[in-house]
């Protein structure tokens, strides 16, 4: 200590309590070092920044203190003995460190205050940033952060934290990372800028968070590194949707390759097929490697156009498409019944189209096959349940009985049996509940016209899902087969002879007359004696030609439908006639019920209405038609030329107050109509405007015709154009 004090100022303490007070430099000896060093460790940590150094006195022969205390304690270590002159050599060292400290301290604060103001700008455009970001100087302290950095950090930085204000760092791989080796220590040291790192931040409620730290230096005007700036992005969303998109793209294509139905991954917009799965390639009987790269249209088994436009309509709108059921052709040519589901995904940035197909083809087979039976089946089939209402019905029920299957299934079935057999159908539902089958039970049902159709039933019980399943047949006609036979002789009979127009019965095969009515013999002239028993070849009423074409069509169809015929009546007359056929059963022989309508007129008419046609289209006058609010009915070629309207143009989508100035439907336009309603017509000059500007100056008349069988009254009209007019001016 004499050595010491003859430059310096020493002051020998011991106790804890020698800390609190002010010293440039301490030295220790072991046993202090052992007992004290926490209490060292604080003072060195309070002087931050200033350096304030400490030195291990000790000889040779003591043990060495722990490295744990060296290492945060300790800046030199003198063994004695020691040469006085080493040993003012290094307490200069460590005074000259730590007055160099205290100077560059006060100079930094020096230029801290000249920069305040810059500081204070440089600090409002940090707070303003959305994302985390922070300055350290050479020391790496912390000398300037953010609120989002507080926020991100999880904790308000202390004094003493260095380089980063978090709580622990983490590598992206999990390993505990040190301040001093983080990436704004490691961009200071270096003299680099680091972009794009990830690393992790621990909070200290220990939550974590994923973070890109973007690193540049922070130099002075000489160039010199004066600490780093750090924007921290927070970016735990991103990588929980990375690793929630790597696990869902793991499941899906699992599930993709592993699916039991056919799925296929189309890429848009284009629409080839980028992947598809085992059960694709054995529904369709293509080989993956023959699919990829193909287009749907390319393989050949696009479904019909429309379902294909609704598809795509549905995508477009609602990003998927549900149990659209389409008939794809597969390799083979084979039709297959396919259930098409259609879903937007997205990999990678890319939009792709998931489609997947469920094959219905043994399905619909069988369902086609079962809803024929169902369907066609001339019997009642239905369901019933125990409840006493009816759960499905085949459509022979509504042709039985008239009813409509809403009103069938809102009533209990006991309410449509006649009153007289409701007790009787009440123990045979007994008989059913109990789990015994019913055979031949009759009963009658009403119709939908307050009339009773006779049913037998076979019905047979299902008890545990209270269910009754059962055939219906309607008896009515085996019952009253006789009577509805003579009833409906006799109905036959006056309908047919009472007919307005001409009616025969033809017997088959052989074509020949067996009945006509009044009708057939005024029309044609031939009495019943004349022409029973005997053919219109025979009867000279066709032509061999145009009765093979009959029966040819007849064979075919078994039924004749507004058949245009040439018919020669007794008097040598040709009249042109609507033939209709029907094919009849009576007592086991087949007839031809044939009814005709007489069409000579209207033929005749209608020859001359085309004539007429012809005749105003080749007019060269303006010939037009249409109705009280203007809107043109017909045009004839000359109209349409000099109106400048194309010749193939749709004319009803027109107004007439496209070609008249505005004047015309004005006061002037109300006389006239007065004069029209009045007199049925007028005549006098008029304009008409064409499409391309002109005005022409027409003398016009217009007719009147009045309103018939409820329709709106029309116009026609007939105009000239004027020799003096042509044109009146243009505009």
């Amino acid at each position: 200590m004499e050595l010491l004090g003859v430059d310096h100022e020493v002051v020998e303490a011991s106790g804890a309590e020698a800390l609190a007070e002010p010293f440039d430099l301490g030295i220790i000896d072991v046993a202090g070092l052992e007992q004290f060093w926490r209490e060292v460790r604080l003072r060195k940590i309070r002087e931050q920044p200033d350096f304030l150094p400490f030195l291990l006195l000790t000889a040779r022969e003591e043990h060495e203190p722990p490295e744990e205390q060296m290492r945060y304690v300790i800046d030199d270590l003198i063994f004695t003995p020691i040469e006085p002159r080493e040993l003012r050599f290094r307490l200069h060292n460590l005074l000259s460190a730590r007055q160099h400290a205290l100077v560059l301290e006060r100079d930094i604060r020096a230029r801290a205050q000249g920069l305040s103001e810059s500081e204070r700008r440089y600090r409002e455009f940090m707070e303003s940033l959305p994302v985390a970001a922070y300055a350290v100087d050479a020391f790496g302290r912390l000398s300037l952060y953010n609120e989002a950095a507080v926020k991100l950090w999880g904790r308000q930085p202390g004094p003493n934290d260095r380089w980063c204000g978090a709580h622990k760092l983490f590598t992206p791989e999990g390993w505990y990372l040190p301040h001093n080796d983080c990436p704004a220590a490691v961009a200071f040291r270096e003299n680099r800028p680091i972009h794009g790192v990830e690393a992790i931040i621990e909070r200290p409620d220990g939550t974590r968070v994923n973070v890109l730290v973007n690193i540049n230096p922070i130099r002075d005007a000489a160039g010199q590194r004066v600490g780093v700036t750090n924007v921290i992005l927070d970016i735990t969303e991103r990588k929980r949707a990375e690793e929630a998109m790597r696990d869902s793209e793991t499941k899906f294509s699992v599930l993709f390759d592993q699916a039991p139905f056919a799925a296929a991954l189309f890429r848009l917009p284009e629409g080839a097929i980028v992947e598809a799965n085992e059960a694709f390639t054995e529904v369709f009987g293509y080989s993956r490697e023959e699919v990829l790269g193909r287009t749907t249209t390319e393989l050949g088994f696009e479904p019909d156009p429309k379902t294909r436009v609704r598809m795509i309509a549905e995508f477009r709108n609602y990003g998927f498409s549900r149990a659209r059921e389409v008939t794809l052709r597969a390799k083979s040519g084979e039709p297959r019944n396919i259930l098409v589901n259609l879903d937007r995904i997205e990999f990678g940035g890319r939009v792709y189209v998931l489609g997947t197909c469920q094959d219905i083809t043994a399905r619909k087979r069988a369902e086609t096959e079962r809803d024929r039976l169902f369907n066609l089946s001339l019997d009642m089939l239905c369901i019933a349940g125990m409840d006493g209402f009816f759960k499905q019905l085949n459509p022979a029920w509504g042709r039985t009985l008239g009813w409509s299957d809403a009103e069938l299934h809102s009533r209990p079935w006991l309410e449509f049996v006649h009153p007289d057999d409701r007790e009787e159908t009440v123990r045979a539902l007994g008989q059913l509940i109990d789990g015994q089958a019913v055979h031949a039970f009759e009963n009658r049902y009403r119709r939908s016209d307050g009339s009773y159709r006779w049913v037998s039933w076979n019905a047979f019980p299902l008890p545990d899902e209270r269910l009754i399943f059962a055939v219906a047949r309607d008896i009515t006609a085996g019952k009253f087969a006789a009577a509805a036979l003579r009833e409906s002789e006799v109905r036959f009979s006056t309908l047919f002879e009472k007919a307005p127009y001409p009616a025969a019965l033809v017997r088959l095969p052989e074509y020949v007359f067996v009945e006509i009515n009044q009708a057939f013999e005024e029309t044609y002239g031939f009495t019943k004696a004349e022409i029973l028993g005997k053919g219109t070849l025979e009867m000279g009423m066709i032509t061999g030609e145009a009765r093979e074409r009959l029966i040819r069509e007849a064979d075919v169809n078994l039924t004749l439908r507004d058949h245009e015929v040439s018919v020669r009546t007794k008097s040598g007359e040709r009249r042109t006639i609507l033939l209709n056929s029907d094919l009849v059963e009576i007592g086991g022989v087949r007839y031809s019920l044939s009814t005709s309508l007489d069409i000579t007129a209207r033929k005749r008419g209608m020859a001359v209405r085309e004539r007429l046609t012809q005749i105003i289209e080749a007019a060269t006058d303006f010939i037009g038609i249409a109705d009280r609010q203007g809107r043109i009915h017909y045009i004839n070629r000359a109209g349409r030329r000099l109106l400048g309207i194309g010749l193939d143009e749709d004319v009803t989508c027109l107004n007439l107050k496209e070609f008249h100035p505005p004047e015309l439907f004005g006061e002037l336009g109300e006389q006239r109509t007065q004069q029209i309603a009045r007199e049925g017509f007028w005549e006098g000059e008029t304009v008409f405007l064409t499409r391309d500007g002109r005005e022409l100056l027409l003398w016009q008349v217009i007719l009147a015709h009045p309103a018939a069988n409820g329709e709106e009254p029309v116009y026609s009209t007939i105009s000239r154009v004027l020799p003096s007019g042509m044109p009146a001016r243009t505009g």
